[in-house]
């Protein structure tokens, strides 16, 4: 593999570790949510920060995990 391909592997496993995240919180956002107003909104500024990751961060070896809200 050159750097090249080494870099889009990199990105790759970037793009699905936050795939993986957003899908383990999916349900946060359901109407029939068991979480308050207030959680849903956390869960929410959460996902987006997951979804800003490959938009915000020059290198996936720079990528610093936004911490998950605990409820």
């Amino acid at each position: 593999m050159n750097e090249e391909e080494v870099l889009k592997a990199a990105w790759a496993s970037v793009r699905e570790t936050r795939n993986q995240l957003l899908r383990k919180t999916d349900f946060t956002q359901l109407p029939d949510s068991p979480l308050s107003v207030e959680q849903k909104s956390e869960m929410a500024a959460y996902r987006q920060q997951l979804r800003d990751i490959t938009e915000t961060i020059e290198s996936p070896y720079a990528v610093v995990w936004p911490t998950t809200p605990s409820f």
